[in-house]
């Protein structure tokens, strides 16, 4: 128990250093914004969440076009399909395509490749475009909606998000690139916002929900 209450104190002197560098960050701009910061902080806490999800959505798309490694169609040993988890990833989704269920085109568990099927009735020769298009606004969202439960100011907390994941290619590549963690990725995010809001004291009941549809979902990706 000891360990365990360091760890937490330990956690909470972090999120204190973090709350309080994004406050002397807000006050620099203040100062440069002069009077007119205190509106535009109210428009940007509005619209914040909007905005990153277009500049998210813009970042996508361009790393996705630009991407060496991106296949021109669904044809198998092309770009990323000629790796052996894409590979797989990519049989899985033809056989779903031509409505063969059978185990023996299926090497992993199956969600993420039956929303690939689905998304490929949408985006062509590129199944997962949107998919993963979708698991990144969902985690942006999520990771959000956590740092605001955890006491950082939304404004903050969505600069930091579009900030890691905008200015490092290798992240944008994890996003781009097909994977099951693409999808396990804002499941997590959902259960731990559930259960953090729960700690917190929250009784609403979509709670209880998310976290058991999360711990649900999980073992299909």
């Amino acid at each position: 128990m000891p360990d365990s209450h360091a760890h937490v104190a330990h956690v909470a002197h972090d999120a204190a250093d973090i709350r309080g560098a994004a406050r002397s960050l807000l006050r620099a701009i203040g100062l440069t914004f002069g009077p007119h910061w205190q509106a535009i902080r109210l428009w940007l806490d509005r619209a914040g969440l909007a905005i990153g999800g277009a500049l998210l959505t813009l970042c996508y798309l361009h790393h996705y076009a630009r991407s060496p490694v991106r296949p021109s169609g669904l044809v198998a040993g092309q770009g990323w399909w000629d790796w052996y988890d894409q590979s797989k990833t990519l049989e899985a989704v033809l056989a779903l395509r031509a409505g063969d269920l059978s185990a023996a085109h299926q090497w992993y568990p199956p969600l993420y490749a039956i929303c690939g099927a689905l998304g490929a009735a949408v985006s062509g020769h590129h199944p997962f475009l949107l998919v993963n298009l979708a698991g990144l606004l969902a985690s942006f969202l999520l990771s959000v909606a956590i740092l605001d439960a955890l006491g950082l100011s939304r404004l903050t907390a969505i600069i930091l998000f579009v900030a890691v994941t905008v200015l490092d290619s290798s992240i944008l590549d994890a996003w781009v690139v097909p994977w099951n963690t693409v999808l396990s990725i804002p499941l997590e995010l959902l259960g731990l916002l559930s259960a953090l809001r729960m700690l917190q004291g929250d009784r609403q009941r979509r709670w209880p929900f998310a976290l058991g549809l999360a711990i649900g979902l999980l073992p299909a990706l």
